[in-house]
């Protein structure tokens, strides 16, 4: 498995720690942290990311819009939604249930991409 550079898209956590970095972090990838979506944005550009995580429920922002933004900046992009369960998410979108860190690890270990549901 070859090492990723990942962006997580998530709200700061009250703890001081990201408990979804950690998981991806401890599977040997470098993982950058943007808290918002402008924030996620201008990091896009300046790290070129391999894939990017972004959590569906950051406070006062569209997981959506930030999504189509990342797409059309760089549409060649691995982006994945991380939902707490159900997703309204719409478009070809892969989600990963964010309640469930074992999907976390099975998507960075599993051999092939997985395709959008």
């Amino acid at each position: 498995m070859a090492r990723k550079l990942v962006l997580l898209v998530e709200a700061r956590q009250p703890e001081g720690f990201s408990a979804r970095k950690m998981i991806v972090e401890s599977l040997s990838h470098h993982v950058v942290t943007a808290h918002n979506g402008p924030e996620a944005l201008a990091l896009l550009d300046r790290i070129q990311p391999d894939i990017v995580l972004v959590h569906s429920q950051i406070e006062g922002q569209s997981c959506e819009r930030i999504l189509a933004e990342i797409r059309r900046r760089a549409p060649h992009l691995k982006v994945v939604a991380l939902t707490p369960g159900e997703t309204n998410l719409r478009g070809p979108v892969v989600t990963l249930d964010s309640m469930r860190p074992q999907d976390l690890v099975r998507f960075f270990q599993s051999p092939a991409d997985p395709q959008p549901a």
